[in-house]
């Protein structure tokens, strides 16, 4: 098994002022937390101020954060975004506020497998992403049809193999999820990213 982080029931952070229960199943991620050897899903969590974004420039944030913001507010969703699923973009209220939620399968090329759940929201000053990753291990061991081995090029040895992405494997396990027809591990992962928005609360940041 790998390392599996802080098991994480309520999440609290009174600098930005957020709060929110966690999925079961659920540890926050560290710096050790390994999705590839452990059926554990992670949390993480972070925030920015806008102020410190429209300052510098980063390949990893918006361009302009107050724009975004108020893409964001007007219900609309801000198209630079992460490598999200096109499909599960949506702008949805959360609190007293709204937020952009979308999916991300993996970055860059298809040996990148990284199924994540991330909702972004604007709060108190800050930019706010929660990411909520499902365990790849899972993922491989329960929806292996969106999966093949590609160990004669792979140049890392995971427990589970070298997986990548089939071609449309991931819309095809989005579909599944989407209808409530996943697997009962995938889908439980896939529903308990509602806790968190229906749970989240925004109160003043307490200094």
């Amino acid at each position: 098994m790998g390392m599996e982080g802080i098991l994480c029931t309520t999440y609290v952070n009174d600098v930005v002022g957020i709060s929110f229960k966690c999925p079961p199943n659920t540890y926050i991620a560290t710096s050790n937390t390994d999705t590839q050897t452990s059926t554990v899903h992670t949390i993480s969590v972070d925030s920015y101020s806008v102020d410190d974004i429209n300052k510098v420039q980063s390949p990893f944030m918006p361009s302009n954060a107050t724009e975004e913001a108020q893409i964001i507010a007007r219900g609309e969703f801000d198209t630079s975004n992460d490598f999200s699923h096109k499909p599960s973009e949506k702008n949805i209220p959360i609190a007293n506020t709204r937020a952009k939620e979308y999916m991300v399968f993996g970055r860059f090329h298809t040996g990148d497998v990284n199924p994540q759940k991330i909702l972004v929201f604007y709060a108190n000053g800050y930019r706010i992403q929660i990411k909520y990753s499902g365990s790849r291990l899972l993922f491989f061991q329960l929806y292996p049809q969106a999966f093949e081995n590609a160990s004669e090029n792979c140049t890392t040895d995971f427990e589970y193999g070298c997986y990548i992405w089939k071609t449309k494997g991931a819309d095809s396990l989005y579909n599944d999820m989407k209808n409530g027809s996943g697997p009962s591990g995938i889908q439980q992962w896939y529903n308990g990213f509602d806790t968190i928005v229906n749970t989240l609360q925004i109160y003043p940041p307490k200094l």
